[in-house]
């Protein structure tokens, strides 16, 4: 299944770069640093965006402006190829002119020329890496990690927090008290360090300039 994970990280030149190293630890197919298989790992394949590319600019639009711009393109019968993987693909492709000329026309402050919601769609959209002060309220996501500097302070940065929606006890997956929402993960974290010293709380507190990662992961 392709899942919805969303990462805080600190600024950086290579989002890409300090994104594989956070996400490492949680490879199904990988090993620690004694060689041993990844206890804790959730996922087989990722991307930046994907899937879900584009669902900061959905939250920010909001779910009525959504079902209005879906009702216009069933208006318009637009139709569709079967969902396997990613994003519907719109067939025929003739319809593409169209369905983006209806997104500028009712999301002119979007900013994206592009309708996002079929895989026409570039596979990271601005947005997918933004500043903390940007993500609009209400994000969800089915995980959150939110990742500070490596302990051993050698320019990496690691996992510090992650919560997800459900766990997997060993028998079945069980849902989580988190309601999905980033702002309750980062409320939670905050608390959580609320006792640590006050150079480890420096560090690795979330700030508004701090990058915020949409990726598309497989489980």
């Amino acid at each position: 299944m392709h899942m919805h994970l969303e990462v805080l990280m600190p600024p950086t030149d290579n989002v890409e770069e300090a994104l594989a190293k956070i996400m490492a630890p949680f490879d199904e197919s990988g090993t620690d640093e004694d060689g041993n298989p990844n206890q804790h790992g959730f996922w087989d394949w990722y991307q930046i965006g994907g899937r879900w590319g584009g669902a900061k600019i959905e939250t920010k639009l909001g779910k009525e402006r959504l079902d209005a711009f879906n009702k216009a393109l069933n208006e318009r019968n637009v139709t569709v190829s079967g969902l396997q993987f990613g994003k519907q693909t719109l067939h025929p492709a003739s319809q593409i002119e169209m369905v983006d000329a209806l997104w500028r026309d009712m999301f002119p402050d979007s900013g994206l020329s592009v309708c996002p919601l079929f895989d026409h769609a570039p596979k990271v959209i601005d947005g997918d890496i933004c500043k903390l002060s940007e993500v609009p309220e209400g994000l969800t996501a089915e995980r959150f990690i939110i990742a500070g500097p490596s302990w051993n302070d050698d320019g990496t940065f690691s996992a510090d927090y992650m919560i997800s929606d459900d766990i997997w006890n060993g028998v079945m997956h069980v849902k989580t008290q988190w309601d999905g929402q980033l702002k309750t993960a980062l409320d939670a974290f905050s608390k959580k360090i609320e006792g640590y010293k006050d150079d480890y709380r420096e560090k690795h507190a979330s700030k508004d300039d701090w990058l915020v990662v949409t990726v598309d992961y497989h489980s």
